[in-house]
């Protein structure tokens, strides 16, 4: 018996060798069959991140401008949008106008070009408070915005149609691959652009005879392209995204025909937006998914935590891991190298900083705080000290806290898990803004003692669920300890489900205009910007309506900054109808 398993055993493994053989020498051949995965092409980089923008005090300011508008997601509904504007009497001149993100895309083509139209044609306009005569005045910034996670799916497929369009294969007669069609529609081109339209065309006739997933067809095409000449611009196709990703690169849908019709004056507007405006002078930021105030992935009160420790001043360094991701960060994210990203931030410290990959960016900045002769940092009683350590320490939650640095995370947030995950499910897990507010309410100021402070010791800030499986509010939180640090404000959108979400120091402006509901809008100024009028709601609203207003604080007042800021702000919004029923504005 031992003799019979042994030679069974012995043609077994002489039946797999040789199989194995057989795969190889055909493989050398023909080039059919592969043992290996087909490595993946070698794309450059079509994300375009402008990560951060500062906008200084002369470039926005309540002294210098009547009011301070922010408008949540709008998403191509230009008509909804100027209909918004029409309520609130907006003056171009006068006001500055800040989107959230997502300008464009779900909606229609031509609304998202109509806004694009608005917003490149009013960006630049004549300062009047600079000069009485006409002739000596100078064009001024009035319009900003933020990338959106629409907005970024669209820069993705120009920027690739860009490089694609201007590539040559030259064809060789001798490859069987090129003898391999039938009809003349089928011959091989020379340049990315004409397979494009190639391409682009037969998915037109399929659609014109049958209906058809874009998707599916998209992936079956691509299969039948294989061992023909075709295969080589497919190649140079990118595939569709998986999971968090995948949102990216789905041929032939909305933002794809958006990337392909806009003008190259529209394209080079969407590419330059950042993905966050930092506003010193008034410590808030506008992005559009949202920020962390700390790294989830380690204990609030971590030493490294930008908050739990004043910025270092001028004349200290600033150690390379506080750039790097040297301490834990997103599971799903930690193959991405952050600096090879086409990364272009500012980080706001007072000399050249280095970033690896990036080279040294020069960053000025008019002071450095006080220090003693032990290198401590003082306080001077001006406040002018203070407003540098606020700067700087702002700035770190934007650079030293990996999730921040990283732009997926920033344009898609939603929630956070209990493992410190970010997620863009907005059902599971934490709202990120319960992590921002619960952080920000303990920031006291600058002159802390000693022992106010956060240790290694100090018990977890992270809320957990309760028995009923949902997170208490941030006051009943029993964790008593401050920080040494000053609040700052987050104004964000891309939250449609969550409505209008007001917190003492996040703003959430997504109120679904997509989707039939409202186009919402944050109004800053230094005088109440709505007492004695009726703006907050439109004259045909039902009573329902009104009602629901009113709880979910539409038209009302709402605190932004500290109290002593001597800002006024309050909410505006109007109805909206559906994309296909928006009618075009009257003249």
């Amino acid at each position: 018996m031992a003799a019979l398993w042994a030679t069974a055993s012995y043609w077994i493994l002489c039946l797999f060798l040789g199989i194995f053989l057989f795969l190889g020498v055909y493989n050398e051949e023909y080039g059919h069959v592969s043992l290996r995965k087909k490595p993946k092409y070698n794309f450059p980089d079509f994300n375009r991140i402008y990560h951060t923008r500062i906008l200084e005090e002369q470039d926005i300011s309540l002294d210098a401008n009547e009011r301070i508008i922010v408008v949540g997601d709008v998403h191509g509904m230009n008509n909804s949008l100027h209909k918004l504007l029409h309520s609130l009497s907006y003056q171009p001149h006068n006001d500055i106008l800040i989107f959230a993100g997502d300008l464009l895309a779900k909606s229609t083509p031509q609304g998202s070009f109509s806004l694009l139209d608005f917003v490149t044609a009013n960006q630049y306009l004549e300062d009047a408070s600079i000069s009485s005569n006409k002739a000596n005045r100078t064009k001024k910034e009035r319009i900003f915005a933020v990338r959106g996670n629409h907005d970024h799916l669209v820069v993705q497929w120009r920027t690739w149609r860009d490089w694609f369009s201007k590539i040559e294969l030259h064809n060789n007669s001798s490859d069987s691959a090129y003898k391999k069609y039938k009809h003349a529609q089928d011959a091989p081109v020379a340049n990315g652009l004409d397979f494009l339209h190639l391409l682009e065309a037969e998915w037109e006739h399929e659609k014109r005879h049958r209906e058809s997933d874009a998707e599916e067809w998209v992936e079956v095409t691509r299969k039948r392209a294989e061992g023909t000449w075709k295969e080589k611009w497919w190649e140079r196709i990118p595939e569709p995204g998986k999971g968090k990703r995948k949102q990216e690169w789905r041929m032939f849908g909305d933002h794809y025909w958006l990337a392909k019709e806009m003008t190259a004056e529209h394209a080079r507007y969407i590419t330059s937006l950042p993905l966050i405006l930092h506003i010193p002078s008034m410590h808030f930021f506008v992005v559009h998914a949202g920020l962390l105030p700390y790294n989830t992935r380690l204990p609030p009160s971590d030493p490294r935590q930008p908050l739990t420790h004043l910025p270092p001043s001028k004349d200290k360094s600033i150690p390379d891991s506080n750039l790097d991701s040297d301490v834990p960060s997103d599971s799903d994210d930690e193959s991405e190298d952050v600096q090879a990203e086409n990364v272009r931030y500012m980080r706001m410290m007072p000399t050249f900083v280095v970033i690896p990959g990036v080279g040294a960016l020069p960053v000025w900045y008019p002071d450095s705080p006080s220090t003693s002769a032990s290198g401590e940092i003082r306080i001077e009683k001006d406040g002018r000290d203070e407003e540098i350590l606020r700067r700087l320490q702002e700035s770190a939650i934007l650079h030293d806290i990996p999730q921040n640095r990283k732009w997926w995370n920033v344009l898609n947030i939603r929630t956070i898990r209990k493992s410190g995950k970010i997620s863009r499910d907005g059902d599971r897990g934490k709202p990120w803004n319960r992590f921002w507010n619960d952080q920000m309410r303990r920031c006291k100021g600058f002159n802390l003692s000693a022992s106010s402070f956060p240790s290694s010791s100090s018990p977890s800030i992270r809320l957990q669920e309760d028995s009923s499986g949902t997170y208490p509010d941030s006051d009943s939180d029993s964790d008593s300890y401050s920080l040494r640090c000053r609040p700052s404000t987050v104004v964000y959108g891309h939250a449609a489900s969550r409505g209008l979400d007001l917190k003492r120091w996040s703003k959430g402006l997504d109120t679904g205009c997509l989707y039939g509901r409202r186009l919402t809008s944050l109004v800053l100024s230094h005088t109440d910007p709505g007492a004695g009028s009726t703006q907050a709601g439109d004259t045909d609203e039902t009573e329902e309506d009104a009602e629901r207003r009113k709880k979910k604080g539409w038209g009302e007042r709402t605190k932004f900054g500290e109290d002593d800021s001597g800002i006024w702000a309050r909410i505006h919004s109007i109805r909206c109808q559906a994309p296909d029923l928006e009618q075009k504005p009257q003249a």
